[in-house]
């Protein structure tokens, strides 16, 4: 793949219907609640570095912000990462946002934190996966801290079957989606189709199902030391049917 993800589902999904969406999908309490959560759990003191990859909108960096951390946000997409400047002007130059491939957040470390939310782990296959957390390594100062959010198999596929179709409304958008699992690739095949008033969006994301032990594996193989894990921000255990795999990784190192 290349910087630009051209030829890879995500360097075309994010577009159109589903910029509405994704920018309406949470409201700032829900954003509020995850960083109370993400900073207990890190054990952050005021004035960290974070480094929040994919950042999306930058609902979670500028949140940060507000809070006294100093943030860099790295996404794919040039309409979130304009949106997210525009949100960061509320917060007095303790933000920035660039436009880029999450495998170079490297470039902007020295950091004490690298954030990865809302299951934006998986786009890359294995070899890409490696290398975004050996770039997030490199990134990390010795000790810093590794925040990741997302699904893996002992979550999504206990309910795979019988939620295979999916069904919502947001932001007056129907958004219809059917899901289901390739074992001889390990990976979850969503299709997608979303409408408002004659407007239609139609495509299909795959996304690296991994299970927890290979997550750990790669983890390690990348300097890594899982030292806390759970099922929700809310601390649940994690085990299977869990709602997700939520990870606190420490680098190794000096």
């Amino acid at each position: 793949m290349d910087a630009a993800g051209e030829g890879n589902w995500y360097g075309h999904f994010f577009r159109g219907l589903w910029l509405d969406v994704q920018r309406a999908a949470w409201d700032p309490e829900a954003t509020r609640t995850e960083v109370d959560a993400l900073e207990r759990w890190l054990r952050l003191d005021p004035g960290r570095r974070i480094l929040d990859v994919p950042c999306g909108t930058g609902r979670h960096a500028v949140e940060f912000a507000r809070r006294g951390h100093r943030v860099v946000g790295l996404d794919l997409t040039p309409e979130f990462v304009a949106d997210a400047r525009r949100a960061a002007a509320a917060v007095e130059g303790r933000c920035e946002f660039h436009v880029g491939d999450m495998r170079t957040i490297d470039r902007f470390g020295p950091a004490d934190v690298v954030t990865c939310l809302w299951g934006s782990f998986g786009y890359l296959g294995d070899e890409g996966d490696t290398d975004f957390l050996a770039a997030c390594a490199r990134a990390l100062r010795p000790g810093g801290r590794l925040a990741l959010d997302t699904h893996v198999a002992e979550t999504l596929l206990p309910r795979l079957a019988e939620e295979a179709v999916g069904e919502r409304t947001v932001a007056g958008i129907r958004v219809h989606s059917v899901a289901s699992y390739d074992p001889w690739r390990a990976v979850t095949v969503t299709r997608w189709t979303l409408t408002r008033e004659g407007d239609t969006f139609t495509d299909t994301t795959e996304i690296r199902l991994y299970t927890a032990y290979e997550l750990a594996r790669m983890l390690a193989s990348c300097g890594f030391e899982i030292e806390a894990s759970a099922g929700g921000l809310d601390g649940r255990p994690f085990e299977v049917g869990a709602e997700r795999l939520h990870v606190v990784a420490r680098r190794l190192g000096s």
